[in-house]
């Protein structure tokens, strides 16, 4: 493995096409990352390609949020849990009417988020459709049917978190 630091950010290069980049937050010393391409692996048409500028976490969150409300997602949430766990920064969560309009919102945010070469670290519950999660290791996004968010209710089971606004 080889590591280096770019603009306060360590990058960890496997000997994969994959690498993790961790970002230390300098506040408690905890190390956050995603899972992303090494720039061999990037295609020249991606967005990071032709951008080499880091999304803040903020831009990773109006991404999730703006491919959710592309497919007419419902009562899109962002809960940050960053004073809570140590393992999760952020959660959205949203609904959708039907499993198929789960699925349709979960390739949504997966492929907005490749343009950028973030990829997700699991998938669960795709197959089913009516609860779908999306782990980004620091985030996590939960794709509901609306009986089965009002089931699990995980903004009241979560409430300790702050609801994040974005512009």
């Amino acid at each position: 493995m080889i590591y280096s630091l770019y603009k306060g950010v360590r990058i960890v290069y496997p000997a994969r096409k994959y690498c993790r980049i961790m970002v230390t937050t300098v506040a408690t010393g905890r190390c956050r990352g995603f899972m992303v391409k090494t720039r061999d692996a990037v295609k020249k048409g991606s967005r990071r390609a032709a951008n080499d500028d880091d999304l803040s976490m903020e831009d990773v969150l109006k991404l999730v949020v703006t491919a959710i409300e592309d497919k007419k997602g419902e009562d899109p949430v962002v809960l940050d849990l960053t004073d809570q766990l140590d393992y999760i920064d952020h959660m959205v969560i949203c609904t959708g009417h039907t499993e198929l309009h789960t699925r349709a919102i979960a390739d949504a945010v997966s492929n907005s988020l490749a343009g950028y070469d973030i990829i997700s670290a699991g998938l669960n519950g795709y197959r089913h459709g009516d609860w779908i999660l999306l782990d980004y290791d620091v985030l996590v996004v939960h794709i509901f049917t609306p009986a089965v968010r009002e089931f699990y209710r995980l903004e009241e089971l979560w409430a300790s978190g702050q609801v994040v606004e974005l512009n």
